[in-house]
């Protein structure tokens, strides 16, 4: 078993993997997407087409507003109108908020709009300057004039928050976690914040938090059995996620546990691969398999190391070949998490039912 040689604080759980493959999407470090041929795909700066949709606050006279973060505090004078979400992830508490931003990161180079398809219909019409690549597009997010930067799901350096502090008041994340490992409630309500909604981002993570109370409660049988999120990583090993991973929460919050030897496996990182020899660390009650394309699955299941654990023998391993739901369970936003229970909840009950 090997944890990836990369520095945390360079590497997040959703990025583009240096592989070109579909399912090295899940993993790896910020910088490849320009690897894969991405180049930042724009919108038009003018019009209704781009203009954001920022709403009201809370109560009158909110603003404005000082939000603490991980590198000191910004203040925000007036409610925003010209958003940029440059954090991964950081779109859909803003969208879910009202807020549709001018430019976002589009961290999925399949999403033609910037966004899951749990999130299109709150774009509108909208169509926001699209930033990628392995550093952050300065006078990209500069061009589109924002009066507000969000980057708080994002491992931010003081040097780039204080470049991008020129361009406008700027929130990155809160203090308190390991990078990449922030809770999305805690995402959420840091948006609210800065947009001026704080009773409005609570709600959002209320609402959020009763989907998973109902479909725990719907379930009793969930509570205490042994439930991995796991994806293929490079040469044959398999890709397993801390319990700290928005994977890891998204599991915790059905009742599910984890192997404390998963734990032990990612050490101080959100993830860590484990060679064939070692994959009976993943033989457990029921195994979520994010391989997101047809070929990737035929690849695995050629693997006799795979095909020979009782999990995958008995058919309680789910292969999840959906693009859009394995980063619907990777993002763990609050707009993709009903997406997500919808979709994976029924696959778990049926592959538990096996036991």
């Amino acid at each position: 078993m090997t944890r990836h040689p990369t520095p945390r604080s360079a590497v997040h759980p959703l990025a583009p993997h240096a592989r070109s493959t579909r399912r090295g999407l899940l993993l790896g470090a910020a910088g490849t997407a320009a690897a894969v041929g991405l180049a930042a795909c724009g919108g038009s700066d003018g019009g209704a087409a781009s203009s954001a949709a920022g709403g009201t606050s809370d109560a009158a006279g909110a603003f404005p507003v000082t939000v603490k973060h991980t590198l000191g505090e910004t203040t925000i004078p007036t409610a925003p109108k010209r958003v940029v979400t440059y954090g991964y992830t950081d779109q859909d508490p803003a969208l879910a908020l009202g807020t549709v931003p001018v430019g976002t990161l589009r961290w999925i180079p399949q999403w033609k709009r910037g966004v899951g398809e749990w999130a299109e219909s709150r774009l509108g019409d909208a169509k926001p300057k699209q930033f990628s690549g392995d550093q952050i597009d300065f006078e990209g997010v500069a061009s589109v004039r924002p009066d507000l930067i969000l980057i708080v799901n994002y491992a931010l350096p003081k040097g780039d928050y204080d470049k991008l502090s020129k361009i406008a008041p700027t929130v990155p994340t809160v203090g308190g976690y390991p990078d990449w490992s922030v809770p999305w409630q805690a995402v959420t309500e840091q948006i609210g914040r800065a947009l001026g909604r704080p009773a409005q981002a609570r709600k959002l993570v209320a609402d959020a938090e009763a989907r998973f109370a109902k479909a725990k409660a719907d379930h009793p049988s969930f509570a205490g059995k042994e439930v991995l999120i796991t994806a293929p990583g490079p040469g044959g090993k398999l890709s397993v996620f801390a319990p700290t991973d928005t994977r890891g929460r998204f599991t915790d919050a059905l009742g599910f546990t984890q192997p404390a030897a998963i734990e032990q496996a990612t050490g101080g990182e959100f993830y860590a691969y484990l060679s064939s020899e070692r994959l009976d660390l993943v033989d457990v009650d029921a195994l979520i398999v994010l391989v997101d394309d047809p070929t990737t699955r035929k690849q695995l299941l050629a693997q006799p190391a795979f095909t020979s654990l009782k999990v995958v023998r008995d058919g309680r391993a789910i292969m999840v070949e959906d693009l859009d739901v394995s980063m619907a369970l990777s993002a763990s936003s609050v707009l993709s998490i009903p997406y997500a229970l919808d979709r994976v909840v029924p696959r778990l009950d049926a592959a538990l039912a096996k036991l």
